[in-house]
């Protein structure tokens, strides 16, 4: 993000934490991270990528600490989705029936 800031172009998280780089705000980062709020009452979460969006990529770390807190989570990768795909109709009903599957999975 550093190199990012330096530049002309925008940068979306740069621009979303108000403009703050890392090293400038790191209260501001950790608080936006949803790994900081991982807690023994996170609920089931269940992880939708399309499949030329880095699946699976961004979630090592969140993953983890779901392990050790022993916290159920799933993941789907849609076939030739990009990102966003969800609102698109070639993922639309797919997205809606793994969503309701999952809830039915946790809910019941």
């Amino acid at each position: 993000m550093e190199k990012a800031a330096g530049t002309l172009r925008s940068d979306a998280v740069i621009d979303f934490m108000g403009g703050a780089l890392p090293g400038q705000k790191t209260g501001i980062y950790r608080e936006a991270s949803p790994l900081t709020h991982v807690s023994n009452r996170t609920p089931p979460m269940l992880f939708i990528d399309g499949e030329l969006d880095k699946p699976r990529l961004r979630y090592a770390s969140f993953w983890a600490r779901l392990n050790e807190l022993k916290i159920p989570h799933d993941f789907i990768k849609m076939p030739d989705a990009p990102h966003p795909f969800w609102h698109r109709r070639e993922w639309f009903i797919q997205t809606v029936d793994a969503t309701d599957a999952f809830l039915k999975k946790h809910l019941s």
